[in-house]
């Protein structure tokens, strides 16, 4: 897997191209103003699943293979997973490109601005 790391206007882009279709990654803030948004671009086919974590909080999207319906969950500390709904600011905008899925962090994230996040794929059609 590879990332690269890009600036458009005040977002943060993340690439990642992973031809394995599973990975994970643990991005560091050292220095600078954190972006207002930040952007994941998948290069791979469908998303069979992924998890997003900052702290404490753990938030996960997965689809069946069958549509590009992604449904999102709050991972809770005892394990159990609560639902997201699309007015929640840990949603996060997921959207199929020609190329890649495109995964825009939630608002939480950039909210708290914590100093690290680490996220994790599996592609559909490994």
């Amino acid at each position: 897997n590879q990332l690269s790391l890009s600036i458009e206007d005040k977002t943060t882009v993340i690439d990642v191209q992973s031809p394995g279709g599973i990975g994970e990654a643990d991005i560091e803030f050292l220095s600078g103003n954190y972006p207002a948004q930040i952007i994941l671009r998948l290069h791979i086919k469908k998303l069979e699943g992924f998890k997003l974590t900052y702290g404490r909080t753990t938030v996960s999207a997965s689809s069946s293979g069958t549509s590009y319906t992604v449904t999102q969950s709050l991972i809770q500390s005892d394990g159990n997973e609560r639902a997201i709904m699309s007015s929640s600011p840990l949603w996060m905008d997921i959207q199929p490109e020609q190329e890649y899925l495109e995964i825009k962090l939630p608002r939480a994230l950039t909210q708290e601005k914590p100093e690290s996040f680490s996220f994790q794929w599996i592609d559909f059609y490994r």
